[in-house]
């Protein structure tokens, strides 16, 4: 009633929320409802409930889906499951599998059970959205889909992965272990996961990628059991990843990255070579990381060709690791980046008796550069596997190998 109203007003401040409160609270009354959505978009326009008060007060433009659902459970919690409902079966609602979710679950509450299976039916096959499932009001909503349809797929994996948020570990496994069809690579890898990094069990963690492998999955699934090999120390298992996803190795530049570093670590050094150089990353998240294999590459030959004793050649390729060539994705910066790299040509230089490429090798490599780094956006901030404290190694590794460079001499025995 009115006095409710005013009461709650005078209580709860002139916030977006209290004044998206008063509209709605003037809806149900019949009242005006335009100053108080006005006050409201003006503190704050995003306020959920203030975005379906205008859905059903002004008959502006609909939000996103997730605003949306944000709204919806809004309303939920006001326990007016009629707008709700309505807000997610308006003309222009998304009609992702979260929204039919929660549609089934208020039609469920409502007493339309016909129509609450029909939504079910739709939700089950399709896609969930962007984020998985975090808000409270979901645990019923997929509870109930489970107990309509214990097999759900998507529920199991969605309800899990809403326990794991809540640190409901030991929950959200076994319902992660219960997903088949389209989402049991998603489950599995958040099994390997939840093994590798809660439980500490490296070998449970292991089986868990592996499966997951197995199955057709994503980029970001084969990238992390990489990952979780590479830790191991099983370059064996590291390799065999690629074996499995070659389609997925071929569509996608990220995995390429990741198989360059399994061939590094296998010995595979002219494959690994290969890819860096017939292969595009100038779009690929981890520049750094592109970058750094493309030299850790050139510089395996190297040492290859000093086993075998060939000196000249692995100079030279100690020298392809200073060039920037344009698939690499990343310009050559303006200081100079490539110290060792001349360091370690000159030392092969030397060895093979070519004292004038040597010098020419030191003294570029001891040139300090102009010192102007060139702030390549975005890559100082897409860095996917390095950790912020050793962004700075390059340019303690550079000072070094500069400081070897200094003063050598022109003549270097065998």
């Amino acid at each position: 009633d009115k006095l409710t109203l005013d009461e709650t007003i005078q209580c709860g401040g002139r916030d977006a929320g209290t004044y998206a409160l008063e509209a709605f609270c003037l809806r149900k009354l019949g009242g005006c409802a335009d100053h108080a959505l006005r006050m409201a978009g003006e503190t704050f326009f995003l306020t959920p409930l203030l975005l379906g008060e205008k859905c059903f007060s002004a008959n502006e433009s609909y939000p996103r889906q997730e605003l949306v659902l944000e709204a919806a459970c809004v309303y939920i919690r006001l326990f007016h499951f009629d707008d709700a409902l309505q807000l997610l079966q308006h003309d222009q609602a998304d009609d992702g599998a979260a929204a039919r979710y929660l549609a089934a679950w208020l039609l469920h509450r409502m007493g339309h059970e016909q129509e609450a299976m029909s939504q079910l039916e739709t939700a089950r096959r399709g896609e969930w959205g962007k984020l998985f499932a975090f808000r409270n009001e979901f645990e019923p909503v997929l509870r109930y889909a489970l107990t309509v349809d214990a097999d759900d797929a998507l529920a199991n994996y969605q309800l899990g992965c809403f326990l794991a948020y809540k640190n409901r570990w030991d929950e959200a496994v076994g319902f992660w272990r219960k997903v088949e069809d389209d989402q049991r690579a998603l489950a599995l890898r958040n099994l390997a996961l939840y093994y590798w990094r809660v439980k500490k069990d490296t070998a449970v963690a292991a089986h868990y990628f592996t499966q997951a492998t197995i199955e057709p999955c994503g980029a970001r699934t084969l990238i992390e059991a990489e990952m979780f090999f590479e830790e191991t120390g099983d370059t064996a298992a590291r390799l065999a990843l690629f074996d499995r996803q070659q389609s997925l190795v071929e569509q996608d530049s990220r995995v390429k990255l990741s198989f360059v570093k399994a061939l590094l670590a296998g010995s595979r050094a002219e494959e690994a070579y290969t890819i860096m150089r017939d292969n595009n990353f100038s779009l690929c998240e981890g520049k750094m990381l592109s970058r750094e294999l493309y030299e850790k590459s050139c510089a395996a030959l190297a040492v290859q060709a000093l086993a075998n004793g060939d000196f000249e050649q692995a100079a030279k390729y100690y020298l392809q690791a200073t060039e920037y060539p344009e698939n690499i994705g990343i310009g050559k910066p303006a200081a100079n980046k490539e110290a060792e790299w001349y360091f370690r040509a000159g030392e092969a230089f030397a060895e093979a008796g070519m004292t004038e490429k040597a010098q020419d090798c030191y003294q570029r490599g001891a040139t300090k550069g102009n010192g102007i780094d060139i702030d390549f956006f975005p890559l100082k901030q897409i860095i996917w596997e390095a950790d912020p404290a050793k962004t700075d190694s390059r340019y303690w590794n550079n000072l070094r190998y500069r400081t070897l460079s200094v003063g050598l001499p022109l003549h270097r025995s065998r």
